[in-house]
């Protein structure tokens, strides 16, 4: 998708990669979300529904296309490779939390 925009290739011919790469980022969520919801609040969850969201958005983002493509690949590079301590950081809870069980000990 990033070269379709870089080499302005026409719409056609990528617009499908885009909705499948939205789709099963969708998917993943629904995944996460099915076995242990915590996800929602640590930062890889945020991250991945922040990087769907802009690529929901890229067919509004006339002339940022390429830009909002490398910025989705540098949230992915630095949320992916990052410790556990933060990708497993609770936005809500300023700790680290790898399971809903462990939110009976923060109240």
């Amino acid at each position: 998708m990033c070269s379709g925009y870089y080499f302005q290739t026409e719409h056609n011919l990528w617009l499908p990669f885009l909705y499948l790469t939205t789709l099963s980022g969708i998917l993943f969520i629904a995944i996460e979300l099915w076995t242990n919801g915590i996800w929602l609040i640590q930062v890889r969850g945020i991250a991945i529904i922040f990087k769907i969201f802009l690529l929901a958005c890229l067919p509004f983002l006339q002339g940022y296309e390429l830009m909002t493509l490398i910025i989705v690949i540098i949230i992915s590079g630095l949320v992916s490779h990052a410790p556990g301590d933060v990708r497993y950081y609770s936005i809500i809870h300023g700790q680290r939390l790898e399971n809903i069980n462990n939110l009976k000990n923060w109240y």
